[in-house]
């Protein structure tokens, strides 16, 4: 089999940013560098898939595919080679590193027309200057996070990386994470004994304004779970999952279920939401709130069954 080790820290050296999976730690995906030549738009959705483990790529949007595609892709971009026992070591080795220039926007909302409108922004979603301190909220106008408000993850007391959400309309992708990142956000030392769990910070934020007092929300950043994450919720009792309404979210929370039934006390919603969280109002979020059940095969079917018609239906 073909060595493609090295091919993240390829394109760490030359500054292009890539999007790891929540599944397979050795697939990630990258902004397409063939499809103009093949005709089609840029791509700017990190279209392109490469398992750098056997080198199988392909682009969602232009259709190139490729059974060499991190060797490719070094070609077409120039990057330089890097060897795999230097990534393995240099991975091994790697802890967060805050970037330069994130600032409080709590505190420096007011310095800059960007700042402003960033403030602006969290505000639109549900945020205030209180949760805004709260969520240690960051902000910047440079670097790989510039334009983005910036959220920091933290386990304890310790921050392993950052949820950016671009604030200008065209900036892709919308969201960006620090590479490997695997943590719960929203919980940092002892949760309470029931916890809701999300895919996203801002239906996170919409959630905990509504159940403070009865529980810790909190988002683990996508529509799987990893052992990393489990390890988060130590001392957990009861775990209700709050699924997106979109096919992949609610097949995402009936497998995430399943992965922590054996340890956990599970509920989801017997009314499947028709909308992001973020997006409903307080008494729209309650009635399906007054509807949780323990998990069974038959609210597994449902959402099973809701997610085929809703793609069908897409």
């Amino acid at each position: 089999m073909a060595n493609f080790g090295g091919f993240r820290n390829s394109l760490r050296i030359k500054g292009i940013p890539f999007i790891d999976s929540d599944t397979n730690k050795n697939e990630t995906r990258i902004c397409c560098p063939f499809c103009v030549d093949l005709g089609e738009s840029p791509d700017s959705k990190f279209r392109l898939g490469i398992n750098t483990r056997t080198g199988q790529s392909q682009c969602f949007n232009c259709g190139w595919k490729s059974r060499f595609g991190p060797q490719a892709v070094i070609r077409k971009l120039q990057l330089q080679p890097v060897h795999v026992a230097q990534e393995e070591e240099e991975e091994e080795k790697a802890k967060f590193e805050m970037p330069q220039g994130l600032i409080s926007l709590a505190k420096h909302w007011k310095d800059s027309r960007w700042s402003k409108l960033a403030y602006k922004y969290l505000l639109e979603r549900g945020m205030d200057l209180t949760s805004i301190i709260h969520k240690n909220v960051l902000f910047t106008e440079r670097g790989r996070f510039a334009y983005r408000v910036t959220f920091p993850v933290y386990i304890k007391d310790e921050i392993v990386g950052l949820v950016g959400r671009s604030i200008v309309k065209d900036q892709e992708p919308r969201y960006l994470n620090t590479p490997g990142l695997r943590a719960i956000w929203n919980i940092r030392k002892r949760p309470m004994k029931t916890v809701m769990l999300c895919e996203g910070i801002f239906k996170a934020i919409k959630l905990e304004g509504l159940y403070y007092d009865e529980m810790t929300v909190a988002a683990v950043l996508g529509h799987s779970i990893t052992q990393p994450q489990i390890d988060q919720l130590k001392r957990v009792e009861k775990v209700i999952l709050w699924p997106d309404p979109d096919p992949v979210g609610l097949k995402g929370a009936i497998k995430i279920a399943y992965k922590l039934q054996s340890q956990f006390q599970i509920a989801l919603p017997g009314i499947i939401p028709t909308k992001q969280a973020d997006e409903m109002g307080g008494a729209e979020i309650e009635k399906v709130f007054r509807s949780v059940e323990l998990l069974s095969d038959s609210l597994k079917n449902k959402y099973e069954f809701a997610a085929m018609k809703r793609r069908d239906d897409a």
